[in-house]
């Protein structure tokens, strides 16, 4: 079981808006048996979204967009080209979720 009181996240800069989400509540009761078949299951998912504020900033950009991971810039990449070659994909594990309160 996990549970989170009280989060609040905040627009990056750039962003007229302080809070881009409050969430008062989280509850996920995760069933741990199944990350050994390569399965995410969560029998209860209780998240209480008291406000969601999605916003474009002056250049465009919303801030859902801020949120993603910096992606390597060309010089970096271009330093590292053996770690590339390492990195295998593999297949997303399955996500099962058997009840879910959104409020």
């Amino acid at each position: 079981m996990i549970e989170i009181k009280n989060l609040r996240l905040y627009n990056p800069k750039g962003f007229p808006d302080k809070i881009f989400c409050e969430i008062p509540e989280i509850y996920l009761d995760l069933e741990l048996g199944d990350l050994f078949n390569g399965q995410i299951h969560f029998s209860v998912i209780t998240l209480d979204l008291k406000e969601l504020m999605v916003i474009k900033n002056a250049e465009g950009q919303t801030n859902i967009d801020s949120l993603k991971p910096v992606k390597e810039s060309k010089e970096e990449a271009e330093e590292q080209p053996a770690k590339k070659d390492e990195v295998k994909k593999g297949e997303a594990p399955k996500i099962q979720i058997d009840k879910l309160n959104l409020k």
